[in-house]
């Protein structure tokens, strides 16, 4: 059964990034489909609530398994966590919609189960890591070929939409250069719902990789050998990079390079030349990875930091609007929030008569909980970001500190690690990944 378990959670890290889906119940709002509203059973789902089940029988039966520990800041992460569920639970009787909010506050439940099986089980974390970051690989080939073909097609079994340049609503780069009709080059989505989610998770599998460079470099030293292994994490290095480019997302390149600069600065302060020598060396990879793309679609990346081009006037347009009608919720009803997963239908009845793409979160994680949960939700989603990266600043974990300031910056301006599915997975993956590690429970 522990190796049920084991494997289950490698299967499911690896399938992770695949968005494969039973659509159980499609919402629309004024006659369009609502992504937001929508319910759905995804295939990774059932591996999780398989792998949850069986470890939950191994705690009750076998009482020789260890009860979790959260380390040294246990209490307040531990209150904090439960504390967010317990609101999100209340929210459910000041919701619009009671069942949708009933669904999303479920899914993040199993979320929670996943983060403690995570903290808790006894598996090999490196194994796991490698093999979420292979899933990524996949994501990333697909998107690299997505870009430089300009097409996508479409399939049930893995998840995936069509899109197309010339389709209205499909995320693009424009550029003027002959006459005043522009050309539309479609973002790379890669296996996710939109670019920014490929290019974050890129970012967030790059830090991984030099996590991993960093702990092989220090075992490699002492045993005097190098692992032909080092060779693929040198391709997920070239291919990340490449997939990052192509998303054409700012904010995961920004947050990319405030991940790095965090490693860096870390390692200097422990003067730790070696370790810098490591990161260098995957940076001059990505760099030379960088350096063909740049001379062919140097324009298009100039053309996503022009702020008076229509499609960024239109972004930021979008955006202030959308943190306009945050704040409007959250006066509204500061306590006890608009409910999970029921920001789109407060936005609906601010303003009744928009399409439907219009309803979707506020891109800001934090205004986004707050609005959907209240003060308390917020404090205590705060609270938990708070103490994993205390613990971290206690352990010297540079690693975490790197990782929770990217995802952190990733929150800032986006709303997937909250409002998607895949999004709340793989946040709380990654914060038990970096609670474990702070807490080292087993040699990995």
């Amino acid at each position: 059964m522990k190796k049920i378990i084991e494997y289950g959670l490698y299967l499911f890290a690896f399938l992770l990034p695949w968005q494969t889906r039973w659509i159980i119940k499609s919402v629309e709002i004024n006659h369009a489909y609502w992504e937001y509203g929508t319910m759905s059973l995804y295939a990774v789902d059932v591996i999780l609530l398989v792998i949850l089940f069986l470890w939950i029988f191994l705690k009750i039966y076998h009482t020789r398994f260890r009860h979790i520990s959260l380390g040294k800041n246990k209490d307040l992460l531990s209150y904090s966590i439960w504390g967010l569920f317990a609101i999100s639970l209340a929210s459910i009787v000041f919701s619009g919609d009671r069942w949708l909010a009933f669904f999303i506050t479920s899914r993040l439940f199993f979320a929670l189960g996943l983060f403690y099986l995570i903290v808790d089980f006894d598996y090999k974390k490196n194994r796991l890591i490698f093999y979420l970051t292979s899933g990524l690989a996949s994501s990333a080939l697909l998107a690299i070929w997505q870009f430089i073909s300009q097409d996508t097609f479409a399939n049930k079994w893995l998840g995936l939409a069509s899109h197309q340049a010339a389709t209205l609503g499909t995320s693009v780069v424009e550029i003027y250069k002959y006459g005043s009709l522009p050309e539309r080059w479609l973002r790379a989505y890669g296996s996710f719902d939109h670019p920014n989610m490929l290019g974050g998770m890129m970012a967030i599998g790059i830090i991984i990789l030099f996590k991993i460079l960093l702990e092989r470099h220090e075992k490699e030293r002492q045993v005097k050998k190098i692992n032909l292994i080092n060779l693929l994490l040198y391709f997920y290095f070239i291919i990340f990079s490449a997939a990052l480019f192509f998303s054409f997302s700012r904010t995961a390149w920004l947050g990319l390079v405030l991940g790095l600069f965090g490693f860096v600065i870390f390692l200097v302060k422990d003067k730790n030349w070696k370790g810098l020598k490591v990161i260098f060396g995957g940076i001059g990879v990505m760099i030379i990875s960088f350096l063909p793309l740049w001379s062919v679609y140097h324009d298009l990346a100039i053309a996503r930091f022009n702020i008076y081009s229509r499609l960024e006037q239109r972004s930021i347009v979008e955006r202030v609007s959308s943190s306009n009608e945050a704040w409007k919720i959250i006066k509204e009803s500061p306590w006890g929030g608009a409910g999970l997963g029921n920001y789109g239908l407060a936005v609906k009845g601010n303003e009744p008569d928009e399409q439907s793409w219009y309803y979707q979160p506020v891109h800001n994680v934090f205004l986004l909980i707050w609005a959907e949960t209240g003060i308390l939700g917020f404090l205590l989603f705060i609270g938990i970001l708070v103490s994993v990266v205390t613990n971290s600043l206690k352990t010297n974990n540079k690693f975490n500190l790197a990782l929770i300031a990217t995802i952190s910056f990733f929150m800032l301006f986006d709303h997937w690690l909250w409002s998607l599915h895949f999004g709340i997975l793989i946040f709380w993956l990654l914060l038990g990944l970096s609670v474990r590690a702070n807490n080292s429970f087993y040699d990995d």
